[in-house]
């Protein structure tokens, strides 16, 4: 098997001040056939400074008016050059053996045309672990994306034809988002598999972009996010029914941001629209504990 070459895509915008640790990380990666496309959306920090001071001829930069994480994840996938392309966040930071991991398992998995390692959550300022994104065997991601959003752009594996024929969507609408109905239409396509090692971190901190935006705002999100993937008839002709997890996910989110805001009884109304779908399929969701946690036992 020839050696594989992996392009790794880092939007970013104003992370000065975090994005030479992401840029470490891949320095230190024990696979070292890699080019990393940064797309700055238009940063006004210094962010060109930091990593022009990285000599290193696989970093390459791109400077690009602000339009969003969409456009600049699907200008980099143009620009890219690997056999396969991923993605990092400029907050974020791969584990040494990350891409080695992806290669090995390539070597046994050549049908694997798109695929997921795991992954963990930190607290950036503690690094404490605050949840792991494994489990326990190697299996096919399709249908557990029905209840949730369970992949990251990091640590996501795809061939780049994959990423040319399949672009993010420009509908800022769909805000945070954007990246779950990306894998969903790319599954009624192809099946995407699971490696259970651990590959990256995902920094938990104030200034991360889902923590940017108001609860209200989430909830106009998930609510058109709904809407936007049950008009898409290659995803509705591939799982059908099975969409009720879906439909339940998306309910249970917005009664848990509810249910964050004080709104209990706003809450309880999702969770009852839920459960008339189906009562075992939304018990069933972890995210249903959680709500009710909230409705409970915080004032």
């Amino acid at each position: 098997m020839h050696p594989i070459k992996f392009s790794i895509i880092i939007p970013t915008y104003n992370r000065a001040d975090l994005i030479r640790e992401t840029l470490n990380s891949i320095l230190k990666q024990t696979y070292q056939n890699w080019e990393a496309i940064i797309i700055d959306d238009g940063s006004t920090d210094g962010t060109e400074e930091v990593v022009s001071s990285i000599n290193d001829p696989r970093i390459i930069y791109h400077y690009k008016k602000n339009e969003e994480r969409c456009v600049a994840r699907n200008v980099g996938i143009e620009k890219s050059i690997g056999d396969y392309i991923t993605f990092i966040d400029s907050d974020d930071a791969y584990y040494s053996e990350c891409l080695e991991y992806a290669y090995k398992y390539l070597r046994t998995n050549p049908q694997a045309e798109i695929f997921h390692l795991a992954y963990e959550v930190r607290d950036r300022n503690t690094s404490q672990l605050l949840s792991n994104f494994s489990r326990r065997n190697d299996y096919i991601l399709n249908e557990s994306l029905l209840s949730g959003n369970i992949m990251s752009c990091m640590t996501t594996f795809m061939r780049k034809h994959i990423g040319r024929k399949y672009k993010f969507s420009l509908d800022q609408r769909l805000l945070f988002s954007e990246d779950w109905e990306y894998w969903l239409r790319i599954s009624t396509e192809y099946k995407i598999y699971f490696h259970n090692k651990i590959g990256g971190i995902l920094y938990e901190h104030p200034k991360r972009g889902v923590n940017q935006i108001s609860i209200k705002k989430h909830i106009a999100s998930k609510s058109f996010f709904m809407k936007h993937i049950l008009k898409n008839e290659a995803i509705v002709q591939k799982y059908g029914n099975r969409l009720d997890k879906l439909k339940i996910h998306a309910k249970l989110y917005i009664a848990l941001q509810y249910a964050l805001t004080k709104e209990k009884k706003l809450s309880l109304l999702y969770i009852l629209s839920a459960i008339k779908i189906s009562f075992l399929k939304t018990i069933n969701q972890r995210i249903f504990w959680g709500t009710i946690k909230n409705i409970l036992f915080v004032k």
